[in-house]
């Protein structure tokens, strides 16, 4: 089996990449339509998508930490002003973030000039060279075999596959691939990819988030102190302002506070009567009768088994 082997243009790729952000990428969304977009637009996808998930799930993480703290006065002003400062807080640092700091990060990178470490960058080309070359050679294997199946009419497993392909002259026919150039200059070009997207971590995500976190635990405490006002002298009066029930909440308990007295008077209503009744009952049990002419046996006979005998009498 004959393979051609393709002519890489390399000056042209070079250039092409000196020129970077003039270059337009063709993108298809429709099949109708086409959309042109500068490679710069999607340099900047990677920031945003940080910026989106960071934003989010701090957020969410704040809101979960409020409303544990301030579980009791869910209703009061000091929940909803706490929250709102919170809120502000997170609006500014992320402003300024994702509209000056964030982007300058990435333009410095994007600027260079370039320095790593070597050792890493031959270690990444390593690795993925050989993650290349053992995928390729599994799918010419099965190209082989397929080829050959359709041939002979026999058809192996995959297990017999791999044990016939460790086999001369089977083994030498598959590591030779006329495309190992290629899978070279693949690995180097996702190497270095790699590399940028460790670098995009740690110098831009990991720097954002770094600063963001230092205004939390040196700003955030302060922003509190001064948004709800309780560091003048009139304290008191302001958290007995920021405590202060909800007016319909406060209608709400009035009510549920009446209808708790009144159930419990009517049960002390019950009670009593129960109470009463027992005593009673009690009272003419002793006596051997009952107020229905009933002896504490539920005989009938009390009153007329006395009768007769005052009769007689």
């Amino acid at each position: 089996m004959c393979h051609q082997r393709p002519t890489l243009q390399l000056r042209k790729l070079h250039l092409l990449g000196a020129n970077w952000p003039s270059v337009t990428i063709l993108m298809r969304h429709e099949p109708n339509s086409m959309d042109y977009h500068p490679l710069s637009y999607y340099a900047s996808i990677p920031l945003k998508s940080f910026f989106d998930n960071l934003e989010r799930e701090l957020r969410e993480r704040l809101q979960q930490l409020l409303n544990q703290t301030f579980a009791k006065w869910r209703s009061t002003e000091l929940y909803r002003v706490a929250s709102e400062i919170v809120q502000k807080f997170l609006d500014a640092h992320f402003g300024v973030q994702r509209l000056t700091m964030g982007p300058n990060a990435l333009n410095d990178e994007l600027g260079g000039p370039y320095s790593f470490d070597q050792r890493h960058f031959d270690f990444h080309i390593t690795s993925i060279t050989e993650a290349y070359k053992k995928a390729r050679f599994f799918a010419r294997m099965n190209i082989y075999f397929d080829e050959l199946q359709g041939e002979t009419g026999k058809e192996l497993s995959t297990n017999e596959r791999e044990a016939q392909a460790k086999k001369e002259p089977v083994k030498s026919l598959l590591l030779r691939d006329p495309y190992d150039r290629e899978v070279g200059f693949i690995a180097q070009v996702s190497a270095y990819y790699e590399l940028a997207s460790i670098r995009f971590q740690e110098s831009i995500c990991m720097r954002i988030e770094s600063q963001l976190f230092k205004a939390l635990k040196e700003k955030l405490f302060d922003e509190l102190e001064g948004g709800l006002q309780i560091t003048d002298e009139k304290v008191h009066e302001r958290c007995v302002q920021l405590l202060a029930e909800n007016s319909e909440r406060k209608v709400r308990r009035i009510k549920l506070e009446e209808q708790k007295a009144a159930l419990l008077a009517g049960r002390k209503c019950l009670l009593d009567l129960v109470r009463k009744c027992h005593d009673r009952s009690a009272s003419h049990t002793a006596n051997g009768t009952s107020v229905n002419g009933f002896d504490s046996f539920g005989n009938g006979s009390a009153y007329v088994n006395g009768d007769t005998e005052m009769g007689r009498a």
